[in-house]
């Protein structure tokens, strides 16, 4: 692979970063989660536009909605007041908890 040094980083093409062999298994999921989760429609609109050098004709379903995104978007109603008041520091303490997600991590 081969790449020119702009600066401090070295910057290269998805054409010549990319085995042939790989480029057959492309998909427009592979797609979406190389570009930052981009909405499958933007990533119909670069294909069709030949906006992004190196991306493939794919197949895109423009209707499709990531479910992380989703999972992203929702919203919790709020709670009740609580009754307990605190009478010194840390005798109370409200903390952000999220769990358990069903949707698996890239690495499991």
């Amino acid at each position: 692979m081969k790449g020119r040094r702009l600066e401090s980083i070295y910057v290269m093409s998805s054409e010549t970063a990319y085995v042939e062999k790989t480029r057959r298994k492309e998909t427009a999921d592979l797609w979406h989660m190389r570009l930052s989760r981009v909405s499958y429609s933007k990533i119909d609109v670069m294909m069709r536009k030949s906006m992004l050098k190196g991306l493939p004709e794919l197949e895109v379903k423009t209707d499709t909605i990531c479910a992380g995104f989703q999972y992203g978007k929702a919203h919790q109603f709020p709670y009740e007041e609580s009754k307990f008041k605190a009478k010194k520091p840390l005798e109370l303490i409200h903390s952000d908890v999220f769990g358990p997600v069903k949707q698996a991590s890239i690495v499991g």
